[in-house]
């Protein structure tokens, strides 16, 4: 128990700030007052705050340069990053079951769709596109790099929707997978 400077009642300790003589009450009530004192001057300094908080443009458009100046510190962070946010995302979903269940399901459901059935017959085209899998794997573990193997042609794009067969596979770092989305880049000759 402690005894409040300001009231003067005998509280827990659990009603104080941490090495405070005031109590969590009266601490809340004196701000409320001064607030309340200088309603203009607090509204304009959190209209500040607030200014300075959501103007994002300049604050991307600072961080793009930062970015454009620095490539080399980017990538250093990236790749240091990148295990540190794969570690928390597999716990993040230990404690989600069944979370990506939905997603995963409808992702294979509409590669079996884009699969053609001509593929599906023919022994020798899903070994090339296992191949393809399995190629990519093995990058992965010898470059200690996640690679992803990502549709040329978008299996569900905006203007067109590829095939699910071998010559449509390529092997991609994930950042430049992710990076390129469901979006077909076409290369100039």
């Amino acid at each position: 128990m402690k005894i409040c400077s300001r009231c003067g009642d005998e509280k827990p300790l659990e009603g104080f700030p941490k090495q405070a003589k005031v109590c969590k009450i009266c601490t809340n009530a004196k701000a409320r007052e001064v607030y309340h004192s200088n309603l203009e001057e607090s509204r304009a300094k959190r209209r500040v705050i607030e200014n300075r908080n959501y103007d994002t443009t300049k604050r991307r458009e600072k961080a793009r340069r930062w970015r454009a100046r620095y490539p080399e510190k980017v990538a250093a962070n990236n790749k240091k990053n990148q295990k540190w946010r794969n570690e928390w995302r597999k716990e993040w979903l230990k404690t989600k079951p069944g979370y990506m269940t939905p997603y995963s399901n409808a992702r294979r459901d509409h590669i079996k769709r884009a699969t053609p059935f001509w593929v599906k017959a023919d022994k020798n085209h899903l070994k090339q596109i296992a191949e393809v899998y399995k190629s990519c794997k093995t990058r992965s573990i010898f470059h200690e790099e996640r690679f992803e193997v990502d549709h040329i042609e978008p299996l569900r794009g905006k203007t067109s929707c590829g095939l699910h067969v071998f010559w449509n596979l390529q092997i991609l770092t994930a950042f430049e997978n992710n990076s390129k989305n469901n979006k077909l880049i076409v290369q100039p000759t």
